[in-house]
């Protein structure tokens, strides 16, 4: 009897130790590779009407999300932000938001869909000057009435 007491209380030991609250867990990290472009991953104006546009292509092992920021003259508030979510492992992304006559910085970042492989990328991509014949703004001469406003028949 004595000696089934000692295991079980050795047993009920054990399992008390083993269910410490300062047990740290330790999460992976993912790793994170610098996103390999070719010379011509990067077209500007590829349409050929669109000169603040261009479009980024590069193969992946993975299907994932793509992340582009174009960061703006006047702090991050002014930042484009763009999310891309890809289904195959060659990416086509077009990149909005270039400043005319500009040096832009724009980062790249691919996750892949579990979250482990980061590839990332900076980019200097730099624009002419607007054509002559582009407007800078578009502003309306009259309001169109609004959708909810149905004209009355009383």
């Amino acid at each position: 009897m004595r000696f089934r007491v000692l295991h079980l209380g050795l047993a009920f030991m054990g399992l008390l130790n083993s269910c410490r609250h300062d047990d740290v867990v330790v999460t992976p990290t993912p790793t994170v590779r610098p996103l390999v472009l070719t010379t011509n991953s990067l077209v500007l104006n590829p349409t050929g009407y669109a000169p603040l546009a261009a479009e980024l292509t590069f193969q992946t092992a993975a299907a994932g999300t793509t992340t582009v920021v174009v960061h703006g003259k006047h702090g991050e508030a002014s930042d484009v932000v763009q999310r891309y979510r890809d289904t195959g492992t060659t990416h086509e992304i077009p990149v909005l938001g270039l400043y005319p006559d500009y040096t832009n910085t724009v980062d790249v970042t691919f996750a892949s869909e579990d979250g482990w492989r980061v590839e990332t990328t900076s980019l200097e991509i730099t624009t002419g000057a607007l054509p002559p014949n582009l407007p800078t703004a578009i502003a309306p001469t009259t309001l169109p009435p609004p959708a909810w406003a149905a004209p009355s028949r009383w």
